[in-house]
């Protein structure tokens, strides 16, 4: 069961649309651990392999090494907005995006949608499928219509700039 759906602190869903209010620290490092030991891929960098991430990609819903975080920090926020699990102050839609995504579930997708996974992090996170599945991951976490979905055998292939 959600984190988000079983505490006081889960009515974070107003009118459809989530409520821009802080979490408290204690709060979000509760959350990724329980994310973490609910699902072993999330224990490691979904990047590096790296056990014990302390890092994340919240516009891919994945947990990320130092070194990876670096990395994807020199993408800049519109492709990869990176917090720390235990640092940063995070919004309930922030918790909501790394609950509905997972290294599992990105991991899976790159896959269907032939994106290598040893590709460099710059080009992997430039493609029409990490582009399709960064809106798609936000529009889910807002409660908005999903995108159109990509058209097939073109998800490797670099993002077309909006």
């Amino acid at each position: 069961s959600s984190l988000l759906n079983t505490t006081g602190r889960g009515n974070c869903v107003r009118d459809g649309r989530m409520a821009s209010s802080r979490v408290d620290r204690e709060y979000a490092r509760e959350f990724f651990r329980e994310q973490q030991e609910a699902d072993p891929a999330n224990a490691v960098c979904f990047d590096t392999g790296t056990e014990g991430p302390q890092w994340v990609s919240l516009s891919h819903g994945i947990y990320l090494s130092i070194e990876a975080a670096g990395v994807h920090r020199s993408l800049g926020v519109s492709v990869s907005f990176v917090q720390s699990t235990t640092m940063d102050s995070l919004k309930p839609l922030h918790l909501k995006m790394m609950e509905l995504g997972g290294n599992k579930r990105l991991q899976d997708f790159f896959q269907e949608h032939g994106v290598p996974l040893d590709a460099p992090i710059r080009e992997k996170y430039g493609t029409r499928a990490a582009k399709w599945y960064r809106e798609d991951l936000r529009a889910q976490a807002e409660g908005r219509p999903r995108p159109e979905p990509l058209e097939p055998g073109t998800g490797h292939l670099p993002a077309v700039p909006d």
